[in-house]
Protein backbone atom coordinates (compact mmCIF):
# COMPACT_ATOMS: atom_id res chain seq x y z
CA UNK A 1 0.00 0.00 0.00
CA UNK A 2 1.40 3.41 -1.27
CA UNK A 3 0.55 7.01 0.56
CA UNK A 4 0.68 10.45 -0.42
CA UNK A 5 0.08 14.27 1.34
CA UNK A 6 -0.56 16.58 -1.20
CA UNK A 7 -1.76 20.13 -0.94
CA UNK A 8 -3.23 22.36 -3.66
CA UNK A 9 -1.46 25.50 -3.97
CA UNK A 10 -3.30 28.95 -5.44
CA UNK A 11 -1.31 28.88 -8.42
CA UNK A 12 -2.87 25.42 -9.13
CA UNK A 13 0.55 23.62 -8.66
CA UNK A 14 0.58 20.67 -6.75
CA UNK A 15 2.89 20.03 -3.70
CA UNK A 16 4.10 16.61 -2.43
CA UNK A 17 5.15 16.60 0.96
CA UNK A 18 5.44 13.26 2.22
CA UNK A 19 5.06 9.78 0.15
CA UNK A 20 5.79 6.11 1.23
CA UNK A 21 4.74 2.29 1.30
CA UNK A 22 3.63 -0.06 3.83
CA UNK A 23 4.35 -3.72 3.58
CA UNK A 24 3.27 -6.13 5.70
CA UNK A 25 5.51 -9.05 6.22
CA UNK A 26 8.04 -10.41 7.90
CA UNK A 27 10.89 -7.58 7.85
CA UNK A 28 13.98 -10.06 6.94
CA UNK A 29 14.94 -9.81 11.02
CA UNK A 30 13.21 -11.92 13.17
CA UNK A 31 15.66 -11.57 15.17
CA UNK A 32 16.66 -8.37 15.63
CA UNK A 33 19.90 -6.95 17.81
CA UNK A 34 19.89 -6.25 21.24
CA UNK A 35 22.19 -3.63 22.58
CA UNK A 36 23.93 -2.96 25.81
CA UNK A 37 22.08 -0.19 27.75
CA UNK A 38 24.97 -0.23 30.47
CA UNK A 39 27.54 -0.14 27.83
CA UNK A 40 26.06 2.54 25.96
CA UNK A 41 25.83 4.62 28.93
CA UNK A 42 29.24 3.72 30.08
CA UNK A 43 30.78 5.25 27.04
CA UNK A 44 29.15 8.72 27.54
CA UNK A 45 30.89 11.92 27.43
CA UNK A 46 27.91 13.66 28.77
CA UNK A 47 24.46 13.81 29.86
CA UNK A 48 21.62 15.95 30.97
CA UNK A 49 18.00 15.43 31.99
CA UNK A 50 14.76 16.23 29.56
CA UNK A 51 14.13 19.37 31.31
CA UNK A 52 17.46 20.63 30.30
CA UNK A 53 16.60 19.17 26.69
CA UNK A 54 13.37 21.20 26.24
CA UNK A 55 15.16 24.10 27.58
CA UNK A 56 17.50 24.37 24.61
CA UNK A 57 14.79 23.62 22.17
CA UNK A 58 12.87 26.37 23.15
CA UNK A 59 15.49 28.78 23.41
CA UNK A 60 16.59 27.45 19.53
CA UNK A 61 13.04 28.24 18.62
CA UNK A 62 11.37 24.90 18.97
CA UNK A 63 8.75 25.02 22.04
CA UNK A 64 6.93 21.88 22.42
CA UNK A 65 3.93 20.98 24.51
CA UNK A 66 3.53 18.61 28.02
CA UNK A 67 2.30 16.13 24.40
CA UNK A 68 5.41 15.70 23.08
CA UNK A 69 7.99 16.02 25.84
CA UNK A 70 8.87 12.67 26.55
CA UNK A 71 12.56 12.47 27.06
CA UNK A 72 13.68 11.86 30.54
CA UNK A 73 17.48 11.33 30.18
CA UNK A 74 19.95 11.90 27.29
CA UNK A 75 23.70 10.04 27.38
CA UNK A 76 25.71 10.54 24.40
CA UNK A 77 29.43 11.15 22.46
CA UNK A 78 30.33 12.38 19.26
CA UNK A 79 29.08 9.23 17.39
CA UNK A 80 26.21 7.71 19.29
CA UNK A 81 23.23 8.98 21.44
CA UNK A 82 20.77 7.12 23.93
CA UNK A 83 17.62 8.62 25.52
CA UNK A 84 15.43 7.16 28.43
CA UNK A 85 11.49 7.93 26.93
CA UNK A 86 8.64 7.65 28.94
CA UNK A 87 5.04 9.11 27.44
CA UNK A 88 3.85 12.22 28.90
CA UNK A 89 0.76 11.62 31.33
CA UNK A 90 -1.37 13.78 29.28
CA UNK A 91 -1.19 11.03 26.76
CA UNK A 92 -1.37 7.64 28.64
CA UNK A 93 -5.01 7.41 27.96
CA UNK A 94 -4.59 6.90 24.29
CA UNK A 95 -1.18 5.07 24.03
CA UNK A 96 -2.88 1.67 22.90
CA UNK A 97 -4.63 4.02 19.83
CA UNK A 98 -1.13 3.78 17.95
CA UNK A 99 1.36 1.60 16.85
CA UNK A 100 4.02 4.21 16.81
CA UNK A 101 2.71 6.97 19.41
CA UNK A 102 3.70 10.29 18.28
CA UNK A 103 4.79 11.22 21.65
CA UNK A 104 7.45 8.11 21.71
CA UNK A 105 8.50 8.64 18.11
CA UNK A 106 9.18 12.42 18.31
CA UNK A 107 10.90 11.64 21.70
CA UNK A 108 13.10 8.90 19.50
CA UNK A 109 13.88 12.00 17.08
CA UNK A 110 14.34 14.83 19.15
CA UNK A 111 17.01 11.73 20.85
CA UNK A 112 19.42 12.43 17.77
CA UNK A 113 20.51 15.95 19.67
CA UNK A 114 22.76 13.73 22.07
CA UNK A 115 25.15 13.51 19.98
CA UNK A 116 26.20 16.86 20.29
CA UNK A 117 27.57 18.01 23.33
CA UNK A 118 26.32 21.69 23.20
CA UNK A 119 23.03 21.45 20.93
CA UNK A 120 22.56 25.67 21.90
CA UNK A 121 25.73 26.13 19.51
CA UNK A 122 24.33 24.94 16.16
CA UNK A 123 21.24 26.30 14.78
CA UNK A 124 17.80 24.42 14.58
CA UNK A 125 17.84 21.24 12.59
CA UNK A 126 14.45 19.39 12.16
CA UNK A 127 14.20 15.91 10.53
CA UNK A 128 12.86 16.02 6.88
CA UNK A 129 13.17 12.46 5.35
CA UNK A 130 12.75 8.92 6.41
CA UNK A 131 14.19 6.35 4.44
CA UNK A 132 12.14 3.47 6.01
CA UNK A 133 10.54 2.16 9.27
CA UNK A 134 11.01 -1.36 10.25
CA UNK A 135 8.80 -2.51 13.71
CA UNK A 136 9.73 -5.78 15.34
CA UNK A 137 7.44 -5.80 18.17
CA UNK A 138 4.92 -3.38 20.10
CA UNK A 139 6.02 -0.21 21.77
CA UNK A 140 6.14 0.13 25.58
CA UNK A 141 5.27 3.43 27.36
CA UNK A 142 8.76 3.54 28.65
CA UNK A 143 11.73 2.81 25.98
CA UNK A 144 15.28 3.76 25.09
CA UNK A 145 16.60 5.19 21.68
CA UNK A 146 19.51 4.69 20.43
CA UNK A 147 21.19 6.97 17.93
CA UNK A 148 24.02 6.56 15.76
CA UNK A 149 25.43 8.91 13.63
CA UNK A 150 26.14 8.04 9.88
CA UNK A 151 27.28 10.87 7.91
CA UNK A 152 27.64 14.68 9.07
CA UNK A 153 26.97 17.35 7.00
CA UNK A 154 25.87 15.89 3.40
CA UNK A 155 25.62 18.14 0.85
CA UNK A 156 25.69 22.29 0.39
CA UNK A 157 22.52 22.05 2.90
CA UNK A 158 24.65 20.72 5.99
CA UNK A 159 22.24 17.78 6.21
CA UNK A 160 22.86 15.23 8.83
CA UNK A 161 22.06 11.33 8.79
CA UNK A 162 21.32 8.92 11.21
CA UNK A 163 20.19 5.82 12.11
CA UNK A 164 17.42 5.18 15.06
CA UNK A 165 15.93 2.45 17.21
CA UNK A 166 14.20 1.92 20.25
CA UNK A 167 15.03 -0.84 22.60
CA UNK A 168 13.06 -2.07 26.27
CA UNK A 169 15.19 -2.09 29.71
CA UNK A 170 16.57 -5.37 28.34
CA UNK A 171 17.80 -4.04 25.41
CA UNK A 172 15.74 -6.01 22.83
CA UNK A 173 15.05 -3.88 19.94
CA UNK A 174 11.23 -2.87 18.88
CA UNK A 175 11.55 -0.70 15.89
CA UNK A 176 13.64 0.81 13.60
CA UNK A 177 14.53 3.71 11.35
CA UNK A 178 16.90 3.71 8.55
CA UNK A 179 18.38 6.88 7.02
CA UNK A 180 16.93 9.46 9.05
CA UNK A 181 17.70 13.22 7.39
CA UNK A 182 17.47 16.17 9.05
CA UNK A 183 18.45 20.04 8.33
CA UNK A 184 18.61 23.34 9.02
CA UNK A 185 15.26 24.79 9.71
CA UNK A 186 16.20 28.40 8.16
CA UNK A 187 18.91 28.69 5.60
CA UNK A 188 22.42 30.41 6.30
CA UNK A 189 22.50 34.19 6.73
CA UNK A 190 23.26 34.66 2.88
CA UNK A 191 20.80 31.70 1.93
CA UNK A 192 18.28 33.81 3.95
CA UNK A 193 18.95 37.31 2.49
CA UNK A 194 18.35 35.73 -0.55
CA UNK A 195 15.07 34.11 -0.42
CA UNK A 196 13.76 37.32 2.13
CA UNK A 197 10.82 38.67 0.29
CA UNK A 198 12.13 42.35 -0.66
CA UNK A 199 9.25 45.87 -0.52
CA UNK A 200 9.64 48.65 -3.16
CA UNK A 201 8.67 51.71 -2.32
CA UNK A 202 8.32 54.46 -5.11
CA UNK A 203 10.27 58.50 -4.38
CA UNK A 204 9.23 60.78 -6.69
CA UNK A 205 11.89 63.11 -7.98
CA UNK A 206 11.09 66.42 -9.27
CA UNK A 207 13.43 67.63 -11.82
CA UNK A 208 13.98 71.24 -13.37
CA UNK A 209 12.57 72.18 -16.26
CA UNK A 210 13.35 71.39 -19.57
CA UNK A 211 13.09 74.43 -22.18
CA UNK A 212 13.23 71.99 -25.09
CA UNK A 213 10.20 69.97 -24.37
CA UNK A 214 7.75 73.26 -24.96
CA UNK A 215 4.69 71.27 -24.75
CA UNK A 216 5.74 70.52 -20.92
CA UNK A 217 6.18 73.79 -19.82
CA UNK A 218 3.02 74.11 -17.93
CA UNK A 219 3.55 70.91 -16.22
CA UNK A 220 6.17 69.64 -13.67
CA UNK A 221 7.76 66.51 -14.89
CA UNK A 222 9.12 63.59 -12.24
CA UNK A 223 11.21 60.69 -13.18
CA UNK A 224 11.22 57.77 -10.54
CA UNK A 225 14.66 55.90 -11.04
CA UNK A 226 15.81 53.28 -9.90
CA UNK A 227 18.91 54.85 -7.90
CA UNK A 228 15.96 56.22 -6.17
CA UNK A 229 14.20 53.33 -5.03
CA UNK A 230 14.73 52.24 -1.25
CA UNK A 231 14.89 48.46 -0.29
CA UNK A 232 13.54 47.10 2.68
CA UNK A 233 14.21 43.60 3.54
CA UNK A 234 12.06 41.45 5.83
CA UNK A 235 13.26 38.69 7.90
Amino acid sequence: MSFEILSQQASGETWIHSQGSLVAGDPGDASPASVDISAIQSRASHTRNGSDCYEVFARLGLKLGAGFRSIRQIWGNSDEALALLELPESRKSDFTDYVLHPSILDGALQAVTGIFSQPGDISLHLPFSLGAITLHRPLTENVYAYVTQLSRKVGAEGLYRFRISTHGSSGKRSWRIYRNFVRPSVPDAGQQRHRSTAIYQRTWQPLPFDSRLPRLQSRQRNRCSAASMTRSWIS
